[in-house]
């Protein structure tokens, strides 16, 4: 007896994600704009197929429907020679692919297969698909302030917003000189903030641009530093290193920070922004508003200089 097996396989491979679980695009309920490949197994050389999409339990002749595109290499209502065990076909699901769903059901993937060839014995499958309006989702959290060492439980601070606090000083110089009359360095803070992509397609990376203010006003590209694993930290050297900050397939969590000089009379109130958060390969953006993350630096103590009598 014959067996018809559909399998599901991205079209790239799947990736686990390593610090959080993501909503994901899937082959049975895609994200518009989407590419997977279906393959039906349990086929036998020499035999023909033929693929057919449409909105019906009822065993098709042509296809039907619309908001989707069939990779080469395949012509819906038309049969092909089997080679091998298995038949693949890729297809992407277009915008407009999910308000169908809701008006016509799912799509219904078919395979007709003919015994030893065209005019042979039939035989059918369908498998059923839901896709889905776009769910890209990316969120900047604010962590806190840190000093030139990356808190060792970085990826588990919850998230800050609004809050404020002391700074946590580096490259401080609490001297007056040798005479006394030297006013000493505050030195620097690091006010610290992780970017998270919630929901996406298993196995794309994706881009973001960043930017921080400092009590509204820009801060130079010298005083933000980027890091793929919230440990090792990069300076960047130009705006550019903060227009589409690229960040791997096996990545969902990046962190950035803003180096802020220590403050007698100012709290600095740091907001960083994300925009133009883009999934690779499908080039899915984010549609949410959660684009902003703000933590502020409180002002230290005043004190000046020794004088003597």
């Amino acid at each position: 007896m014959k067996k018809l097996i559909f399998t599901l396989v991205c079209l790239v491979a799947m990736v686990g994600f390593s610090s959080t679980v993501m909503a994901q695009s899937t082959a049975l309920a895609p994200y518009e704009g989407s590419t997977f490949t279906y393959t039906i197994g349990g086929l036998t050389s020499g035999d023909q197929i033929t693929f057919f999409i449409t909105h019906s339990t009822t065993v098709p002749t042509t296809s039907a429907g619309s908001n989707y595109t069939v990779g080469s290499g395949v012509t819906l209502g038309t049969g092909a020679a089997v080679s091998g065990t298995s038949a693949d076909i890729e297809i992407t699901w277009g915008v407009g692919a999910a308000a169908e769903v809701g008006t016509d059901g799912s799509y219904k993937l078919w395979v007709q297969v003919e015994d030893g060839g065209d005019g042979g014995c039939s035989n059918y499958r369908y498998v059923e698909i839901s896709p889905v309006a776009n769910a890209i989702e990316f969120d900047v959290i604010a962590l806190g302030v840190g000093n030139a060492t990356a808190p060792t439980d970085i990826a588990t601070i919850t998230d800050q917003e609004g809050l404020s606090s002391c700074p946590d000083k580096f490259d401080f110089d609490y001297s007056t000189g040798a005479d006394g009359t030297g006013s000493g360095d505050d030195g620097d803070t690091y006010a610290y903030y992780k970017v998270t992509r919630t929901s996406g397609t298993s196995g794309k990376g994706w881009t973001f641009d960043f930017d921080a203010t400092n009590e509204g006003s820009a801060v130079a590209y010298g005083n933000i530093e980027l890091s793929s694993n919230g440990s090792s930290f990069t300076v960047a050297t130009g705006d550019g290193d903060l227009d589409d900050i690229s960040v791997a397939a096996d990545v969902d969590v990046y962190y950035v920070r803003v180096k802020v000089a220590v403050s007698q009379s100012t709290d600095q109130a740091i907001v960083s922004t994300i925009s133009s958060e883009t999934e690779a390969d499908t080039g899915l953006t984010d549609s949410s508003s959660n684009g902003a993350a703000t933590f502020t630096v409180d002002q230290v103590a005043t004190v000046g200089s020794f004088t003597f009598n």
